[in-house]
């Protein structure tokens, strides 16, 4: 999934026309997501390599980031970062884009 492809709501789609007004605020609301999203994939990786970092020599720093590069940069926990953080997003930036959809079904 491209990142463009997650439904802002405001955001423009192909073919629609809006105000310039409105198009720069929806343009703001995907690069908020994309920050946030980013910033919260390097908060969650940062803290146990700044505990697993070792600084005293060059060798001991080259094995400290290649035993983290190991243990937290695997897919498997490269991917449950993601998903908790893209569950976090949803409902930090869309929860009420979602309950307004829950209420026009019923």
């Amino acid at each position: 999934m491209v990142l463009e492809d997650l439904a802002v709501p405001g955001c423009l789609r192909s073919g629609v026309s809006a105000d310039p007004g409105s198009e720069l605020e929806a343009l703001n609301r995907a690069h908020e997501v994309k920050f946030y999203i980013f910033r919260q994939l390097c908060e969650q990786l940062f803290t146990p390599f700044n505990n697993t970092a070792d600084v005293q020599s060059f060798e001991a720093l080259s094995a400290s980031v290649f035993a983290w590069l190991e243990q937290y940069c695997r897919p498997d926990t490269l991917r449950e970062v993601m998903l908790v953080t893209l569950g976090d997003v949803r409902g930090r930036f869309f929860a009420y884009d979602l309950a307004s959809d829950d209420d026009d079904m019923t």
